[in-house]
């Protein structure tokens, strides 16, 4: 006769070398929000998340024609963007992160 046990506790799974499969897509990328969007004079950028390093924006309209770039520290998980000098229009934010792209935003700017 097989015998099967279940276990619903972490510490006693791991001492029996039962484990679950992590999903490391979710780990350590940031989360990122632009707060307003759509946006007016300035929108702040909040990322949530591991950062370490070099943080790096790239602004780039609908034509794909890069309108900005932006470098600052990951650590201080923040960065308010002036956006007084952009039309009115849809925006693309590239995020990279250590020169690993992490993701894509869209940005409205309205007035």
């Amino acid at each position: 006769m097989d015998v099967i046990q279940f276990y619903d506790d972490q510490a006693e799974c791991s001492l029996q070398g039962i484990f679950r499969q992590a999903n490391l897509k979710d780990k350590h990328i940031p989360k990122i929000n632009l707060i307003p969007n759509p946006a007016n004079e300035s929108v702040e950028i909040y990322f949530k998340g591991y950062q370490i390093g070099l943080c790096r924006l790239l602004v780039s309209n609908t034509m794909k024609k890069k309108i900005l770039t932006i470098d600052f520290d990951c650590s201080n998980e923040f960065y308010k963007l002036n956006t007084s000098k952009l039309s009115p229009g849809i925006y693309s934010i590239e995020f990279i992160i250590n020169n690993i792209h992490i993701g894509t935003e869209k940005l409205v700017i309205v007035r």
